[in-house]
């Protein structure tokens, strides 16, 4: 193989635009490298420049389209968005510290370790003082919550 002759460029340039997707994931220009080494292997085995082009267009757009959407899934996690706001509350525990009657509209819970809130129940069912209860959902200024299970 002679490495002075324009036939190598294929190689030289699946090489180069591998190095650039190394600094710079995105699985774009890996696309592009493969079918710079798939354009210099038809390169190799004698095909006309013609037939090399449309080897490297044709590999480049089944690589992006295929490989690009797995390789993003197994290489390019996003991580667990943190909940800010009324939303980081859902899931919390709180204390009831005035007894919840939904049919009078009274109840108030203390968030474990926060402020105190206007509540009420899940269920429907009265939920007495001093009752631990899980934040399930917020509804404008109130929480509305589920008794937890003491055991």
């Amino acid at each position: 193989m002679d490495w002075n002759t324009i036939d190598n460029y294929w190689f030289i340039a699946a090489v180069i635009l591998l190095i650039i997707e190394i600094v710079t994931p995105g699985f774009v220009l890996a696309s592009f490298s493969i079918a710079a080494f798939a354009a210099g292997f038809c390169q190799m085995i004698g095909l006309g420049i013609g037939f090399q082009l449309f080897v490297f267009a044709a590999v480049s757009l089944v690589t992006f389209a295929t490989l690009r959407p797995i390789a993003k899934k197994y290489f390019y996690h996003s991580k667990p968005t943190i909940q800010t706001g009324v939303n980081a509350i859902i899931g919390k525990d709180a204390k009831v510290i005035e007894s919840i009657q939904n049919e009078s509209g009274v109840g108030r819970v203390k968030i474990l370790g926060g402020e105190d809130w206007k509540a009420s129940s899940l269920t429907g069912n009265p939920i007495h003082e001093g009752s631990i209860v899980e934040i399930k959902r917020v509804e404008g200024v109130t929480l509305i919550v589920e008794e937890k299970n003491t055991l």
